[in-house]
């Protein structure tokens, strides 16, 4: 499982949640889909990358998890393929309620044949963070904590253990380069085309600014990140 998510993710992924046409973006241009806007038609039929978070982050009504592996099973089914990773629930900023609600979770999400994600929050450490039960990280939490150094060491770790990283809310160059140079990401995320479709645009042409070899990330370790 870990190794097909990095299969698809050989390159930086920038994911979106807004409807537009895709047909002239380029190729690492995906979907990401939540329950609140599943785009069921649209990624089964353009064939483009895709992950499924679990619509926590904005979503004013309770996580429903009868009705989060529902929407997880069709969404697959439709598209014919497995997504980058599915979110297991979390809780802005606590990693340890967000781990009550994710444990259980996880090994349901396996067993629907996808890559299972821990959305990493406020605290956690790559020491304790539970590799056996986890295919993905998505780097969330409080901006403050998601550009400091514990999340560089978590993703390093990732890195070694062929363990998808995935970070969110990715709008900006400067936070590009950051997931790209020091993180090492496999796929991004960001919001802001959703409220303004001309940004997708600005993010496209930050993220083919990005100086690296297009080489699979999965083919070794394109060295230690530092940080400055």
């Amino acid at each position: 499982m870990r190794g097909r998510a990095l299969e698809m993710a050989g390159f930086l992924i920038f994911l979106t949640g807004a409807t537009m046409d895709f047909g002239i973006m380029p190729d690492w241009v995906g979907h990401l889909c939540t329950p609140r806007a599943p785009k069921l038609a649209r990624v089964a039929g353009n064939g483009r990358p895709y992950a499924i978070d679990n619509g926590c982050f904005a979503n004013s009504r309770p996580f429903c998890l009868d009705r989060y592996l529902r929407f997880v099973g069709a969404l697959v089914d439709a598209a014919g393929r497995p997504p980058l990773f599915a979110a297991a629930p979390d809780v802005v900023g606590d990693h340890v309620a967000t781990w009550r609600l994710s444990e259980a979770v996880l090994p349901m999400l396996r067993a629907l044949g996808v890559p299972a994600a821990l959305v990493c929050q406020d605290g956690l450490t790559a020491d304790r963070l539970p590799w056996d039960q986890v295919d993905a990280v998505f780097i969330g939490g409080s901006t403050r904590w998601k550009l400091g150094h514990e999340v560089v060491k978590i993703c390093q770790e990732a890195r070694s253990r062929g363990v998808l990283v995935h970070v969110g809310r990715v709008n900006y160059a400067g936070r590009i380069r950051h997931c790209h140079e020091l993180l090492h990401a496999n796929s991004v995320d960001g919001n802001a085309a959703a409220f303004d479709p001309r940004k997708i645009w600005d993010q496209i042409r930050w993220v083919e600014g990005l100086k690296y070899e297009r080489v699979p990330l999965w083919a070794g370790d394109a060295g230690a990140a530092t940080w400055s």
